[in-house]
């Protein structure tokens, strides 16, 4: 006999509602692990011993309890599982390839750093215990830190930030927030700033009168046409260059080190009363004079691209390098100087130049002036000499043994003796009124221009002649031939 038996459901829901689950289940919770799917992130935290098999899970009470984490330079694109990390106090994360960070979990951080990123968005606001953050060379276009009041560092330079307001953080004494796009930047609320980094942004003022404790000023390449820094007397280091300053008071910042203006409209300088100077950069503005003398600590002068027709670095003992190319000058004070080492000063119209006291010279580069006499007599430790285009006729380097680089171009010189020059690499002494020139000694010469001269004969040594001879360093007139032995 055949039984047949009918099996009736027990699922009392209308046939076309979809099911669902009553316990839904995260497909990647796992109870007591936490959920680690960048395998760059989980390898770390194998190598720290936080983790044993790299399966995109970690024992979570391994890591909560951790109070600080480097994650950085490890190629990692997701930092998801950083949320269980509960007592977490610092993290960095910098040099990764992070385009999102989700800690507002973790609000205990104190410090975070997550710089050289692709980040588009960075949220803090549950971050309330944080005195440091860099999020430098991402992609933020904004950075809200209205509520991290207990913040004493902030580093976001390098972003697209747009505003930035800092007038809820009181305690911040470290700013930087260069190379972004800020067009206003009010810092009047932060009286322990003493450092402010804003350079290349879009400001067009910039009030600092409150920031009585700054020491470091950077706000170069921006569209200031004015500076007040006479509230700043703890100025150590002020750099303003590429702006538009028609005018500059440094008078009360009497412990200013550096100083860089260049690139301004500046008519005039006064460094008088700023006798710790060890920098000054000034080039490229509109000086008619400059008076940088018995600066005891002064050590680099940098005045180039103006319009001074004058100017004394006379008795500074520290000083090492000058640079006042491309002014007026018809005189250049240098004496006392015993540790100058570089001296660019051409494009002017000096017509002597005394650097008899110059012992440690080693750069000298005089060229398009006025000379007729050049003395390096006394410059054993001279290196490079560059003093073409003046009116010299002659020039006498037999105590320069060391001499590297000689270029006398465009002169009326008629013998030069350079046998007993073994390191001379480039002599460049087309356009003078040579009618010898021996080079044979000079096996490590690679550069040679000797054209327009009324030369005959080169006088080289068979390397040379093997192989020198035809490189395109070295150039001649078509008529002056090369031989081992001119005088055959």
């Amino acid at each position: 006999m055949l039984l047949s038996f009918t099996i009736v459901g027990c699922n009392n829901n209308d046939e076309n509602e979809p099911y669902e689950p009553v316990n839904p289940v995260d497909p990647f919770e796992r109870e007591g692990y936490t959920y680690v799917p960048d395998d760059n992130f989980e390898k770390e935290l194998i190598r720290k011993g936080f983790d044993d098999v790299l399966d995109n899970y970690v024992l979570t009470d391994k890591i909560n309890n951790i109070d600080k984490l480097d994650m950085s330079n490890l190629e990692i694109k997701d930092l998801t599982g950083i949320e269980d990390f509960t007592y977490l106090s610092g993290l960095w994360c910098i040099g990764n390839q992070l385009s999102k960070l989700d800690v507002s979990e973790n609000i205990y951080l104190t410090h975070l750093a997550c710089d050289d990123n692709q980040l588009t968005n960075l949220d803090v606001s549950n971050n309330t215990s944080l005195s440091r953050l860099s999020c430098q060379a991402n992609q933020l276009v904004n950075l809200d830190v209205s509520k991290n009041n207990s913040l004493i560092n902030l580093e976001c330079g390098e972003n697209q930030i747009i505003s930035l307001d800092v007038s809820n953080n009181p305690l911040l004494e470290k700013l930087y927030c260069y190379r972004n796009q800020l067009e206003k930047l009010d810092v009047s609320k932060n009286i322990s700033l003493n450092y402010l980094v804003c350079g290349e942004n879009q400001l067009s003022r910039l009030d600092i009168s409150n920031n009585n404790s700054l020491t470091n000023l950077e706000c170069g390449n921006n569209q200031l046409s004015s500076l007040d820094v006479s509230n700043n007397n703890s100025l150590t280091n002020l750099e303003c260059g590429n702006n538009q300053l028609s005018s500059l008071d440094v008078s009360k910042n009497i412990n200013l080190e550096y100083l860089s203006c260049q690139k301004n409209h500046l008519t005039s300088l006064d460094v008088d009363s700023n006798l710790h100077l060890a920098q000054l950069r000034c080039s490229d503005n509109q000086l008619t004079s400059l008076n940088v003398k018995n600066k005891s600590n002064l050590e680099y002068l940098n005045c180039q691209n103006n319009q001074l027709s004058n100017v004394d670095i006379s008795n500074n003992e520290s000083l090492n390098g000058v640079w006042c190319s491309e002014n007026k000058l018809t005189d250049l004070n240098i004496v006392d100087c015993p540790s100058l080492a570089i001296i660019r000063c051409q494009r002017n119209s000096l017509q002597s130049l005394n650097i008899k006291n110059l012992k440690s010279l080693v750069l000298l580069s005089c060229q398009e002036n006025n000379l007729t006499n050049l003395d390096v007599s006394n410059n054993m430790s001279l290196k490079q000499l560059d003093c073409g285009s003046n009116q010299l006729s002659s020039l006498d380097i037999s105590n320069n043994p060391i001499l590297d680089l000689l270029y006398f171009e465009s002169n009326n010189i008629t013998s030069i003796n350079i046998s007993d020059k073994p390191l001379l690499r480039r002599l460049v002494c087309y356009n003078n009124q040579l009618t010898s020139l021996n080079i044979s000694n000079n096996y490590n010469l690679w550069m040679l221009e000797c054209q327009s001269n009324p030369l005959e004969c080169i006088q080289v040594n068979q390397e040379q002649l093997d192989t020198d001879i035809n490189s395109q360093y070295w150039t001649k007139d078509d008529t002056t031939s090369y031989s081992l032995n001119c005088d055959s």
